[in-house]
């Protein structure tokens, strides 16, 4: 009984420390912890097209995104395909609202499985020449001309999960009728998935002439 208080005690301090060291690895204001259990396998969007997929996309909300963590706006991404090597190019861009400076960062995605149909893809980025960061990228739902919604999940010492989720659209501003239109497509892809759509903040598409 003795040993087992110990190891208890063990295991206390060892997550206590893990989830400290994971506090300090992610800055920011708007950081939330992660949540406890291993990624769901959400289903995606199926008889995927990358080709429609391509050209410009912008952020209208999103959740765990870097515009909430650095506090951005206008962050918008361009996606190009090259036949070539099966390769999407995406090149992420967005403004520091604390200077008005621009500021970006490349990478590529891939299928997941090309023998697949699905939404399902994978983006590296190099942020660093020594460094280099992958994720997952599902497309949860599009209709390609309007709307995308987009999840991450990635799992973290066998116990818990960190996610993030952008709505992404076609135009950089839309007219009140539209947005609502908008919103509504893309809250229901969530809440089909089991996930809050309440949870998401929007981002800002203004002043980005600068």
């Amino acid at each position: 009984m003795y040993l087992k208080i110990i190891e208890q005690g063990r295991l206390r301090r060892i997550l206590a420390a893990v989830l400290c060291l994971f506090s300090l690895l992610v800055q920011g204001e708007a950081f939330n912890w992660p949540h406890w259990g291993r990624c769901k396998n959400l289903p995606v969007e199926q008889d995927f097209n990358v080709y429609d997929y391509m050209s410009y996309w912008y952020q209208q909300a999103g959740y765990n995104t870097e515009d909430i963590q650095y506090n951005l706006r206008c962050v918008h991404a361009l996606y190009q395909f090259d036949s070539s090597n099966n390769v999407v190019s995406v090149d992420n861009m967005a403004i520091r609202n604390i200077d008005n400076k621009h500021q970006g960062i490349n990478g590529t995605a891939v299928l997941a499985d090309p023998s697949k149909d699905e939404g399902r893809l994978v983006v590296t980025f190099h942020p660093y020449w020594w460094f280099t960061v992958k994720g997952n990228y599902w497309v949860l739902g599009t209709d390609y001309q309007s709307y995308s919604v987009v999840y991450s999940c990635s799992n973290f010492f066998f116990f818990f999960h960190y996610d993030s989720i952008w709505y992404l659209s076609r135009e950089q501003n839309f007219p009140p009728r539209t947005e609502a239109l908008y919103f509504n497509a893309t809250n229901s892809v969530l809440i089909a998935n089991g996930l809050d759509p309440s949870i998401l903040k929007r981002t800002s598409q203004q002043n980005c002439n600068v």
